[in-house]
Formats: C-alpha cells, sequence, structure tokens
C-alpha cells in the first residue's frame, strides 16, 4: 500500500464464498489484508489480533490503521443506503476501505429463518453489484 496511490476496496461478504464468486464475478487478481504477526482466540471466544479484540467494526478499524492509517471500515448497509455525494464524502482521504456484508448467514442463523437462504444468496449477489458500481463510480482511483 505504501506505493500505491490508488485506493484499495476490500469486501468482507459471505456471498464470496468460491461457489457464489464463481457465478457472479471474474477472479481476484489481489486481496489487501492486514498482516497480523499474531491470530489468538481469547479465553472468552474473543478472536485478537496481535493481543487486540476484532469482534465489532470499531475494533476492526482500529486494527486496519494499525497496518494503514488512511483505512475505514464499513457495514454494507451504512454505506450502500446513501447517494454516490455521501458515499464519496464517507471515503474522502481513505486509501484502504473494507466493508463488511454479512447477509446469507445472517438468514440461516435460526431454524425459523434458514428457508430464506436462497433468496438471501440472490440478494447479496444483487447488493454486491450495487456495491461495486457505488464504489467505481464514487471513487477516482480503486481496486477491488
Amino acid at each position: 500500500m505504501q506505493k500505491e496511490s490508488t485506493r484499495v476496496f476490500v469486501i468482507i461478504s459471505d456471498a464470496l464464498r468460491l461457489v457464489h464468486l464463481l457465478r457472479i464475478c471474474q477472479p481476484i487478481h489481489s486481496l489487501v489484508w492486514p498482516r497480523y504477526k499474531v491470530l489468538t482466540i481469547a479465553q472468552n471466544g474473543t478472536v485478537l489480533a496481535d493481543d487486540e479484540p476484532t469482534n465489532g467494526l470499531m475494533n476492526r478499524i482500529k486494527i486496519l490503521q494499525k497496518a494503514e492509517p488512511e483505512a475505514i471500515a464499513f457495514r454494507f448497509d451504512d454505506i450502500a443506503s446513501g447517494s454516490r455525494a455521501t458515499a464519496d464524502e464517507q471515503l474522502k482521504g481513505k486509501r484502504l476501505v473494507y466493508v463488511y456484508h454479512d447477509v446469507i448467514d445472517a438468514a440461516g442463523d435460526s431454524v425459523k429463518s434458514e428457508r430464506g437462504t436462497y433468496v438471501a444468496v440472490k440478494r447479496a449477489m444483487d447488493d454486491l453489484v450495487k456495491l461495486v458500481d457505488l464504489l467505481s463510480r464514487s471513487s477516482q482511483g480503486y481496486k477491488f
């Protein structure tokens, strides 16, 4: 990232499992992942990255910003619900942007909702197309 002048987006989605990925997009050429020295699980079950908890968006942003100060993370709904102008404002000055998207697993989390999993797969794919369109139009330099 240090030599890059473009903005990098990383989409974390349960729809990006290989079986779905092959159906909705070309192979991914490169992804940017923070480099952890140690990834562990605490006694309470919390996943830790370099002794920092990874649960919750704010904790993940802190971890990302240790690796890249100009990083930010969003939930899908928070970035996709606005206009391109809003997205431009949210992304201003950010070089590494993570977007967390969880539709499929959320639909199958309970017996009551698991029948909606197939509908959730379709929704997740539609969401990702919308997200890539929004991000590619709102940023001047981008990689996915």
